[in-house]
């Protein structure tokens, strides 16, 4: 009779101890699942969220500007930062392979020479990918009526047809030159939005102007 009970007690031990493995296996593989599927939401809102953050592309120039400052920010560059902040955008500043001269007269000339025989300047590094990028700030100082030459290079390069642009400049009194249409001409595809246009001088003191531009634009 003991045998009897015995041998009906371990039976009963051993179909619980499957019952319990068998559940702890379920929650396991529930869990897991449920893990993949997170990381795969996590995964689709990161990627939209680059897609809509916007690249701030800029050329700016430091040293002796008009009218006989010294600048350690150029102020194309003070303006993109602003931009950046405002739409927590990324930046890419096209720097040149060979510094521009740090006196301004001499800057003034090269540009000249570099207009006048239509030269592409060397860009120093690798080109950032834009592949990525919805919406293009681009800026730019007006060097003799039109964006410097070394913009040029980069927009020999890299193709933002298809993409928002928006571009920023700053000048001493020329406005926007011919760089709008030359612009235009290099991305005849693209959709182009309301630009930024100011005096490089007045930059640290027109922050309330680039704001309500910013707003417009739904930043």
């Amino acid at each position: 009779m003991r045998k009897v009970v015995f041998a009906v007690l371990c039976s009963f031990l051993f179909i619980l101890v499957v019952v319990i493995d068998i559940n702890q296996g379920y929650t396991h593989f529930r869990d897991s699942n449920d893990i993949r599927s997170a990381t795969k939401r996590k995964g689709t809102t990161s990627s939209a969220s680059s897609q809509k953050k916007p690249l701030i592309i800029y050329f700016s120039r430091s040293g002796t500007n008009y009218p006989n400052v010294h600048l350690k920010i150029g102020h194309t560059k003070q303006l993109a930062m602003f931009i950046s902040d405002k739409t927590h955008g990324d930046q890419y500043e096209i720097v040149p392979a060979k510094p521009y001269p740090k006196n301004y007269q001499r800057t003034v000339d090269q540009a000249q020479r570099e207009q006048q025989n239509n030269l592409r300047p060397s860009i120093k590094g690798k080109l950032h990918d834009v592949s990525k990028y919805r919406t293009i700030f681009i800026g730019y100082p007006i060097w003799w009526n039109e964006p410097p030459m070394i913009v040029r290079t980069f927009m020999d390069h890299e193709n933002l047809n298809g993409k928002t642009i928006i571009p920023f400049s700053t000048n001493e009194g020329s406005g926007w030159g011919d760089s709008l249409q030359i612009i235009k001409r290099y991305y005849p595809q693209s959709h182009f939005l309301k630009g930024f246009s100011v005096t490089g001088s007045a930059v640290d003191n027109d922050h309330s102007r680039v704001n309500r531009w910013l707003a417009k634009l739904g930043y």
